[in-house]
C-alpha cells in the first residue's frame, strides 16, 4: 500500500474516532456528568486534529515530498498537544440541551479555540480539495484519474463547508448548526469514498 493511501485511511480512522469519542460517551454517562462528557469532548478534538494532519499530508505524499509530509504531521501533532492542553486548562462541563426529538450535549470552551479549529479545518480542506481538482483537470486524457480526483476534490470540498458551518458560523457549537454540519460530513465522506473506490467499480465506464 502506498504511503498516501495509508494516510488517507488514517484520516478516515481518526475522523471516525473523533465522532465516536465526541458522541458515544453521551449514551453511557448520566445527566449530571457534564464534566466527564466535557472531558471526552475535549479529548475528541485530539483525534480530529490527527485526522486533519493526515489529510493535509496526502498531497505531499502524492507529489513525493515525503519530508514535507512528515514535517506537516509533526507540526500538527505538536499543535494538537498544545490545543488539548488548553482545552484541559479551560475545561468546562458540557451543557445538556433538550430538543424536541433528541438530547444534545453542547461542548463549552473558548470560542476563539473553536473558531481557530474551523479556520485550520477549512484551510486544510480547501488546500486538499483544490489539489485533487487541479490534478484531475490536468489528467483529462486519463478518465480514471480525472473522475477519481474530481470525486475526491468535491467530497473534501463538502467537508470544508461542514467545517465552516460547525466551527465558524456557530462558534458556540449550537445544536442546529452541528446537526446540519454532521449531515454535510456524512455526504462529504461518502463522496470522498466514492473517489477512493472509483477504479474498482467504475473503470469499465471510463
Amino acid at each position: 500500500m502506498r504511503k498516501s493511501h495509508a494516510n488517507f485511511l488514517l484520516f478516515y480512522l481518526f475522523f471516525g474516532i473523533f465522532y465516536a469519542t465526541f458522541a458515544t460517551m453521551q449514551l453511557f454517562l448520566l445527566d449530571d456528568e457534564g464534566f466527564r462528557i466535557g472531558f471526552f469532548h475535549a479529548l475528541s478534538y485530539f483525534f480530529l486534529y490527527c485526522a486533519i494532519g493526515y489529510l493535509l499530508s496526502v498531497p505531499y505524499q502524492l507529489t513525493d515530498r515525503r519530508g514535507a509530509a512528515r514535517a506537516v504531521l509533526w507540526v500538527v501533532f505538536l499543535f494538537n498537544v498544545l490545543f488539548l492542553a488548553a482545552r484541559i486548562v479551560w475545561l468546562e462541563p458540557s451543557v445538556k440541551v433538550v430538543l424536541p426529538a433528541y438530547v444534545y450535549w453542547q461542548p463549552v470552551f473558548p470560542e476563539v479555540l473553536r473558531v481557530l479549529t474551523g479556520i485550520i479545518a477549512v484551510a486544510t480542506a480547501a488546500f486538499v480539495s483544490s489539489f485533487f481538482i487541479r490534478h484531475g483537470l490536468k489528467s483529462r486524457t486519463q478518465p480514471v484519474i480525472l473522475y477519481r480526483s474530481l470525486w475526491l476534490g468535491i467530497g473534501i470540498a463538502i467537508l470544508m463547508f461542514a467545517a465552516l458551518l460547525a466551527f465558524i458560523a456557530a462558534p458556540s457549537g449550537s445544536a442546529p448548526f452541528v446537526v446540519a454540519a454532521t449531515f454535510l460530513v456524512l455526504v462529504g465522506l461518502l463522496t470522498t469514498l466514492r473517489g477512493v473506490l472509483y477504479k474498482i467499480f467504475d473503470e469499465h465506464i471510463a
